[in-house]
């Protein structure tokens, strides 16, 4: 005789559960209050990971993996290895270190633990030398605009237009 216990159909749960005095019936809205619940913290886990505090905590994990390899970053697997050690796991896939540090699946505070345990610091310093990091790119960005050509930066028509009303102006 084939089990029929949790069968799931298109419909829903419709199989006998195999539970002692639970019905069909009975069991339906329990299935679905399960699955709304799981629904609702999909719904939150994906609200977390696009949110800017989650992106903060992904550049945090990957200034970690910088500053790890002593200014060039370490690569995805050995970094892993080092943080599942810390956290006492067998192991942190490569593709979970990189949807975690780029912010595209929620950081557990774990790793962010594990990555300042790994360099020996406190997560204080990681935010330090993180903002560093942040503000020497920001000076080496505005380096390379002041120092580029204005027809490179702005090659339009309208922006010409702009440069003679602005140069006029001020004459």
């Amino acid at each position: 005789m084939p089990d029929t216990r949790a069968r799931q159909t298109t419909i829903g749960f419709v199989a006998d559960l195999g539970l002692p005095g639970v019905t069909v019936p009975m069991a339906a809205p329990r299935n679905q209050a399960m699955l709304y619940k799981r629904a609702m913290r999909s719904r939150l886990r994906e609200g977390i990971a696009g949110s800017a505090h989650n992106q903060l905590a992904g550049n945090l994990l990957k200034q970690g993996r910088v500053d790890a390899g002593q200014g060039k970053p370490l690569k995805q697997e050995a970094y892993a290895r080092q943080l599942a050690a810390k956290m006492q796991l067998e192991t942190i896939a490569r593709q979970t270190l990189s949807a975690w540090e780029r912010g595209t699946t929620v950081v557990p505070a774990a790793a962010l633990l594990a990555s300042a345990e790994v360099l020996g610091v406190d997560v204080g310093q990681l935010v330090d030398s993180t903002r560093d990091s942040v503000r020497a790119r920001i000076r080496n960005l505005e380096a390379q605009v002041s120092t580029a050509a204005p027809e490179r930066l702005d090659g339009d028509r309208e922006s010409e237009r702009r440069s003679a009303r602005l140069q006029k102006s001020q004459a």
